[in-house]
């Protein structure tokens, strides 16, 4: 490898000499012919520059990476509950396939924790995306090794009042279930709350606010339904371009205070709560490979209409296309964004955690770095919301409609005190 990179060097400062220059254009084609690792199989892809990796070598590689995160942290205790959150896309699939794998009778260092697979079917609020359970469901049939029990929760079940209560009766009884689908339960008005979920997002005027309320309400939902499992962890499938991208859009969207919280690998925005960024290390195209490696064909999951819009369509679309772009072009963009994020550090004080996003409102002394003028929404209690949340909430017609938790009070009544 290192002659590798000398020949790359050399080759950079010798371009005007042209026999030098195909000389070395030859022993760089060798080098790419087999694989980086093992030095015998044909390559199946190439990671970065002058990196391929064969089938074996890469599966072995992003395995090796994904239990290095968790072993790193200690974050996992044995017959600890733990919440998986799959949507049943690229990174979620991978995600599972990967802790699946640490569960196999020939994995060194094997996981001991008690998986809970949740499912949070989006299908029917955003009609573009596809039903995941099927895909998630078959993909869980090759994971043997793996003891888990798979819960299906619409997401519509966060309009739901009375959703805690409710959803803890339905489970309390169905411990021998290994798919435990929530929209059966026949008490709860699903019509109902699916209309009022269509009004809601409709309600809100831009994509921009869209987005940022679709991703706080699905983080509301996931917290409560961990609170009912008693599941202290909860892993997220985000990877190492989405954070980037999240954290260029929150800088823009009023949460540069929150933003080490969002981007770490350890998000402990809940006290008492983990959200594990387990894919953290993991680049989209990574997580694409490894799929395209197990022959599995992922959900298209299409949340609202960025995909259709112009580039400049929301705050979240134009800082994606632009990591994208730089990452085409420089392979180090997305890791030096990560990185930059780690050297932000909370300056403050907190001030409770955001009812809607529940991220720590941040307090600069006596004052909230969030007490802005909000006409809209001047009826409304809204000293328990984020600067962020607050933008969200003026740039929503019917601001009432979005549902709001209360960390505290879910902390107390089905977690263990911390």
């Amino acid at each position: 490898y290192n002659e590798y990179k000398s020949y790359l060097r050399f080759f950079m400062c010798s371009t005007s000499i042209p026999h030098i220059k195909e000389e070395i254009r030859g022993k760089l084609k060798q080098k790419r012919d087999v694989c980086f690792k093992c030095k015998v199989n044909t390559p199946f892809v190439v990671i970065r520059v002058g990196d391929p990796f064969c089938k074996t070598c890469f599966e072995t590689y992003t395995l090796h990476k994904f239990r290095q995160g968790l072993g790193k942290t200690k974050i996992l205790y044995p017959n600890e509950v733990v919440v998986l959150d799959v949507a049943g896309d690229t990174p979620s699939l991978t995600m599972l396939l990967l802790m699946a794998s640490g569960y196999d009778a020939a994995s060194h260092k094997k996981i001991t924790a008690a998986p809970r697979v949740v499912v949070i079917d989006e299908s029917n609020i955003f009609d573009s995306s596809e039903s995941p359970i099927s895909t998630v469901l078959d993909v869980l049939k090759v994971c043997n090794d793996m003891p888990r029990q798979t819960f299906v929760v619409p997401y519509e079940a966060v309009f739901d009042e009375n959703f805690l209560a409710t959803f803890r009766e339905y489970v309390k009884d169905k411990d021998d279930e290994q798919v435990v689908d929530f929209k059966e339960c026949s008490i709860v008005n699903w019509d109902d709350l699916l209309a009022k979920a269509k009004e809601t997002f409709k309600a809100v005027t831009t994509l921009t606010a869209q987005e940022d309320v679709c991703r706080s309400l699905r983080c509301q939902l996931l917290l409560k339904i961990s609170a009912v499992l008693n599941a202290k962890k909860i892993m997220s499938p985000t990877t190492s371009n989405d954070l980037a991208v999240r954290l260029l859009s929150a800088v823009a969207h009023g949460r540069g205070a929150q933003v080490p919280l969002e981007t770490s690998y350890l998000d402990t925005r809940v006290p008492g709560v983990v959200f594990i960024n387990t894919m953290r290390e993991f680049t989209a195209k990574e997580c694409a490979y490894y799929l395209r490696l197990r022959d599995i064909t992922p959900v298209t999951r299409v949340q609202h209409s960025s995909l259709r819009d112009p580039v400049a369509a929301s705050i979240n679309k134009t800082a994606e296309t632009f990591v994208s772009y730089l990452q085409s072009s420089f392979s180090s963009t997305v890791p030096t964004v990560l990185k930059t994020a780690q050297k932000i550090r909370w300056k403050g004080e907190t001030g409770g955690n955001c009812s809607l996003c529940m991220l720590p409102i941040h307090r600069n002394g006596n004052t909230t770095t969030s007490d802005v003028h909000m006409t809209d929404i001047s009826n409304l209690e809204i000293d328990d919301l984020c600067f962020g949340c607050k933008i969200s909430l003026e740039e929503t017609r019917v601001p009432q409609s979005l549902p709001r938790t209360n960390v505290d009070d879910v902390i107390s009544e089905f977690l263990i005190p911390t």
